[in-house]
């Protein structure tokens, strides 16, 4: 769908779309249009169609931060140039002076003010004044506060579960999950952020309300509804083996914790369960990881796994999400972070996640009509170890400005060190390998840390991946 000049920006900072991120998406389509003519490649057809260019390359998390800030806006009334001078004092009485206000309040006004008190807010460990100042809004300008309430419903969460206060995150999950189907982003906003801080009972409260509103919500993707039933049957599953002495693919309780999706097929349920929970033996060795070369959509070389690769990857990451429940992390932190480990080794080995050719360096060689260099994909020395330069790339892209992935970011670099250990313990990778990999990781978790703790409104983020390895 697109997104108007005056709707909230999609990058989730709260400001309009024309203040914070067009600018910026306008510049990114630019870059991404393909060049009129092209000088064609030695030995290459000139009269053959070529692939679109790919776009500039990403930047490094290094380059993150102000790649996650937008424009500032030149034409602000009094109002507004009142509110951003103010402290943070002056910046509530001034909230509080125009609650009732419903044309200062209306069109993202309120949540651009409550965005700034937010952030301030954080910072200051004052949970509980953001649900007061809320409750102000949903008190005085209810239409207003509905407009937005799935993003407010997010934010009070984040707060309270900062504070402790599991009483009001549970109350404000159960009312979002009722308003999921007008903004069903915040929701997965919402659930990512309790996935990683392992409210598993909460969750399945939040999704369980929501699913029959994401089911008639309008303007999804084909794909939304079913990931979402994935994600909530996937839950149910950990909650049950949390309780099943014995779990048990034919128990008929698990059964109908799982019937709410027509489209569920029971005939993986077995191996999962039997991964999921720490019970599977099966010994898998690096040559069980074959790979094949394939070419991408845009012409350049790639690698992938084969069919069977692909199928023990899948059974590894099972495996490794039951290895870190026995040693204290949550079911769903796990998920969370194996999930990206899984999306990393396929596209580390398609190519993805290497180094692309500037915008710069594209308009010079085209001026200059030089061939678009070939860069060799090599393969990596173990393809399930990660390395620090794509895995760089990797978590930026999990950054990226229209929907930045906190949570995922943080439970996948956290994942690492046990993921090595994992994989020694499996004779899956030597001890000087993971050693190293630890080595030059190290960096790449502290710089994390500083964009969270700056960037994500989890004030818990930063201090997990400052105490890395």
């Amino acid at each position: 769908m697109a997104v108007g000049r005056n709707d909230p920006c999609p990058c989730g900072s709260g400001k309009k779309y024309k203040k914070c991120c067009l600018k910026k998406d306008a510049a990114e389509r630019a870059r991404s249009l393909p060049p009129a003519v092209e000088a064609p490649e030695s030995g290459d057809d000139a009269t053959a169609e070529r692939p679109a260019q790919p776009p500039a390359t990403s930047p490094k998390l290094d380059d993150v931060e102000e790649f996650l800030k937008g424009p500032k806006d030149a034409d602000r009334d009094p109002f507004w140039e009142e509110f951003e001078g103010a402290g943070y004092e002056g910046q509530i009485q001034l909230f509080l002076g125009k609650v009732g206000d419903e044309d200062c309040m209306a069109d993202g006004g309120a949540f651009e003010m409550l965005t700034l008190i937010h952030d301030e807010a954080m910072e200051r460990k004052d949970w509980t004044r953001l649900a007061v100042l809320t409750q102000a809004l949903r008190e005085s300008l209810p239409d207003v506060y509905e407009a937005d309430a799935p993003r407010y419903l997010h934010r009070m969460i984040a707060a309270a579960l900062a504070a402790g206060d599991l009483d009001a995150v549970r109350t404000w999950a159960r009312e979002l999950g009722e308003k999921a189907g007008k903004d069903v982003d915040a929701v997965y906003n919402a659930i990512h952020l309790l996935a990683y801080h392992g409210h598993l009972d909460i969750l399945l409260e939040l999704m369980r309300r929501a699913w029959p509103e994401v089911q008639e919500a309008p303007g999804l993707v084909s794909w939304a509804v079913p990931e979402f039933a994935g994600v909530l049957r996937l839950y149910e599953v950990f909650d049950y083996l949390e309780h099943a002495a014995s779990p048990d693919p034919g128990d008929p309780e698990l059964l109908r914790r799982l019937e709410f999706d027509e489209d569920f097929d029971p005939s993986g349920l077995a191996p999962a369960l039997e991964a999921l929970s720490g019970r599977s033996a099966r010994a898998l060795a690096l040559d069980h990881f074959k790979v094949v070369q394939r070419r991408r959509d845009d012409g350049e070389p790639g690698w992938e796994l084969t069919r069977a690769g692909s199928e023990r990857l899948n059974y590894l990451c099972n495996q490794f999400v039951a290895y870190l429940r026995q040693r204290g992390v949550p079911y769903t932190r796990a998920e969370l972070g194996a999930n990206e480990l899984h999306s990393y080794v396929p596209r580390r080995l398609a190519g993805e996640l290497r180094p692309r050719e500037s915008l710069l360096e594209s308009m010079m060689r085209r001026e200059e009509r030089r061939p678009r260099p070939r860069q060799p994909l090599r393969l990596p020395e173990n393809v399930l170890c990660p390395d620090r330069e794509t895995f760089d790339r990797f978590l930026t892209d999990l950054l990226h400005f229209m929907g930045p992935q906190f949570h995922q970011a943080a439970a996948a670099m956290e994942a690492v060190p046990s993921w090595l250990r994992f994989l020694e313990e499996r004779g899956l990778l030597d001890s000087v390998l993971r050693e190293r990999t630890l080595a030059e990781m190290k960096g790449l978790s502290a710089s994390l840390a500083d964009i969270c703790e700056k960037q994500s409104g989890d004030p818990l983020l930063g201090p997990a991946l400052r105490d890395w390895a």
